[in-house]
């Protein structure tokens, strides 16, 4: 049984954890009220589209990964890189 990696809450995490650090920073440097509230809008919704971003790649690159693989693909792919190594050695005699 495969399980699946749930990727729909990584976009909050990432805009939320974002969020957290620049509040962090506004505390610190103690900003104004305007200021912060410019800013941390700005920050949410940049780091939620670039979590929107990692969560397609991540959601594409796990479908990949999940794919069953057939015992076929195996004996073509040894068929294939045996012609490839045999196409090499003609090549290399011809040289």
């Amino acid at each position: 049984m495969i399980m699946k990696f749930n990727t729909k809450p990584l976009p909050c995490i990432i805009m939320l954890a974002a969020g957290f650090i620049t509040c962090l920073v506004a505390v610190i440097q103690d900003w104004a009220l305007l200021r912060f509230s410019y800013t941390l809008l700005i920050v949410m919704f940049v780091f939620y589209f670039i979590g929107g971003l990692i969560r397609v790649i991540l959601d594409k690159a796990l479908e990949y990964f999940d794919e069953p693989i057939s015992p076929d693909d195996h004996e073509d792919y040894f068929e294939k890189l045996e012609r490839e190594e045999a196409m090499k050695r003609i090549l290399k005699e011809q040289d």
